[in-house]
Formats: C-alpha cells, sequence, structure tokens
C-alpha cells in the first residue's frame, strides 16, 4: 500500500508485482552479501594457505623403491644415479658427505661403489695402456710346435 500525500493517513494498495519485485530485489542484495562475504573468507584462507607452502620450506617427498633405503638424506637409487661423479671428486663437498654417511649404513651400496670403483680403476688402466694384450702375439701348441720343428731342420 502507499499513501497518496506525505501528511494523508490514506493509504491504496501497491501496483501488482511491486510487492515481488521488491520482495527479489532484496533477496538478490542479501545473496550478493553472502556471496561476497564467503568469497573474501575463501580467498583469505587460499592467501594464507599459498603463503604458508611458499614461507615454510618443503621436505621432498620421497617415494622409495622396494629394497630402497634413505641414509644419510640420500636413497639408494640417487647414490646409484651420482657414483660416477662420486668416485672421480666431482660432487660438491655436501653431497658427498651424504654420500658417505649412507654409505656407513648401507651395505648394499657400499658394494655398489666398490664394485664401480674398480671397474672405474680397470677403465683408467686400459686407457693408459690401451689394451696391449689384445695385440700381444697368440701361441698356441702348433706354434711352439711348427717353431722346434723349424730349428731342428734348420740344422
Amino acid at each position: 500500500m502507499t499513501a497518496h500525500h506525505e501528511h494523508s493517513t490514506e493509504w491504496s494498495p501497491c501496483p501488482e508485482g511491486m510487492l515481488s519485485n521488491l520482495a527479489g530485489g532484496l533477496r538478490r542484495q542479501r545473496i550478493r552479501r553472502q556471496v561476497t562475504r564467503w568469497g573474501t573468507r575463501a580467498a583469505m584462507v587460499l592467501l594464507a594457505v599459498t603463503t604458508g607452502f611458499l614461507l615454510v620450506p618443503q621436505q621432498e617427498q620421497l617415494v622409495l623403491k622396494p629394497g630402497e633405503r634413505n641414509c644419510g638424506g640420500i636413497t639408494c637409487s640417487e647414490i646409484h644415479e651420482a657414483a660416477a661423479e662420486f668416485i672421480a671428486g666431482h660432487l660438491q663437498p655436501a653431497v658427498a658427505e651424504k654420500i658417505e654417511t649412507h654409505l656407513t649404513q648401507c651395505k648394499r651400496c657400499r658394494d655398489y661403489i666398490d664394485e664401480q670403483r674398480h671397474q672405474h680403476a680397470s677403465t683408467e688402466w686400459d686407457e693408459i695402456h690401451p689394451v696391449a694384450h689384445a695385440h700381444a702375439p697368440r701361441h698356441t701348441v702348433w706354434d711352439w710346435t711348427s717353431t722346434a720343428l723349424l730349428s731342428v731342420l734348420a740344422r
């Protein structure tokens, strides 16, 4: 209902649909306020979580293979990947120290490194003395026999 004049006490009926439109507008305002509040809260939570992840150092999630160990802050597979550089002495001191710690606790990796050192040493020998044994003459029993016969006949 609406009043005809400012000081009038008489009321007349509202036009049809006016109250529905007013109620719908108020409902939309209320929903908009709720969405804004919840959106602000969600943004604040997302900001806090993101900031937490950025500020707090994350530890690497290790998924160990069956039979693999994580000793001294380094896994067996990481030892295998870095073995050649470790043996050659080309690793950073911090990584080499982790490997040394791991090797004191893991016999399997210690054996692997020993085997790699042995292979590395034999490879170095072959590089220094390039396959000298491959060019050496092969003597068979026939070679010795034929040499002896020739020497006897030559007399």
